[in-house]
């Protein structure tokens, strides 16, 4: 690299570092805010207003079924024709299947869906290695063939 080109670089490398860094400091300050405000409305549905601002705490509804509950529930009324069976793999008979040589590991290698995501951390020299907030890593999602 050109002492040119690794002068920009290292330029934008710092540049970046001072942003990661305001992010987390705003993201900080916000979350201090948000919790002094709901503090100030007593955690209850309300509104704030100053400054020619204004702040509404409102309730969302999140709720969403419980799976074990309503399982349960059809179960006991007999609408078993309400329940879907999702089949899944039963990971120790797979292990003795591939012992057994009924199945091989390049047989399952194909099965496998690789996802490699990158991620970026700067940091200045001398810091920790340990990455901070994102690193790379591989996700892995089995896919069926039939």
């Amino acid at each position: 690299m050109t002492p040119e080109k690794e002068k920009i670089l290292g330029y934008k490398l710092s540049e970046y570092y001072r942003l990661n860094s305001q992010i987390k400091e705003l993201n900080d300050a916000k979350n201090r805010l948000n919790k002094e405000f709901k503090d100030m409305l007593g955690n209850t549905p309300g509104q704030l207003q100053a400054g020619g601002f204004i702040a509404k705490l409102y309730a969302q509804d999140k709720s969403r079924m419980n799976e074990e509950k309503t399982l349960e529930l059809l179960r006991n009324k007999d609408l078993t024709d309400c329940i879907k069976i999702k089949e899944t793999i039963d990971e120790e008979a797979l292990e003795a299947a591939l012992y057994r040589g009924e199945v091989s590991q390049q047989e399952l290698d194909n099965c496998v869906d690789v996802n490699i995501v990158l991620a970026l951390t700067v940091k200045r020299e001398g810091e920790s290695n340990e990455p901070k907030s994102g690193s790379s890593s591989k996700s892995r999602g089995s896919s069926s063939r039939k």
